[in-house]
């Protein structure tokens, strides 16, 4: 009978130290799970030389700061453009850990395959978890053109903030200030 006990004792203490895991998994004092808009969608025509960049790869390469080393290494997926040098990349939405006592970023940079190997496009940390947290506003269709240099954006008109280096432009673009990179 002892030992019967013994193995209840022991499974309750287990089972609540697994309660007491996921409970502070999900919410604790300094954070919680939240939904987190990690990248917005992305929708580009690429050029080279003005010429579309037709059926080359584009890499995407994703992560958020969090805590586990998985998620700061990040993850890829690629897609290809079409003909016209088009390419649709679908917003990565993620329930993550928010902290609050430090700030949670995001982090994506979208790359080309091309010929002369991998040209990154794209570069973005964010801080905003919102749809369109980048700039604040929908981008109905970025252009990019891959012998352009990159341009360094910071957008620091609202609380949340994020942070671009691009070589693709956009309707609002030249509104936008400029920082040297």
């Amino acid at each position: 009978m002892t030992i019967i006990k013994f193995i209840l004792v022991g499974l309750a203490a287990v089972m609540f130290l697994a309660l007491v895991k996921k409970v502070f998994s999900m919410s604790s004092p300094v954070g919680k799970n939240e939904p987190f808009v990690i990248m917005s969608p992305f929708e580009a025509t690429i050029t080279k030389g003005g010429k579309p960049v037709a059926n080359t790869q584009v890499k995407l390469n994703y992560s958020w700061n969090s805590g586990s080393a998985e998620e700061q290494e990040g993850f890829d997926i690629l897609f290809t453009t079409d003909a016209n040098g088009f390419v649709s990349v679908p917003a990565i939405e993620k329930q993550i850990f928010v902290s609050q006592i430090q700030t949670t970023t995001s982090n994506y940079v979208i790359s080309v395959l091309h010929n002369d190997g991998a040209v990154e496009i794209h570069d973005v940390a964010k801080s905003d978890s919102a749809m369109y947290g980048e700039l604040g506003v929908k981008v109905e269709e970025y252009k990019c053109e891959l012998t352009d240099p990159f341009v360094g954006i910071r957008d620091t008109r609202r609380e949340k903030y994020s942070l671009i280096a691009t070589r693709c432009t956009w309707d609002g673009f030249e509104n936008l200030k400029k920082i040297e990179l």
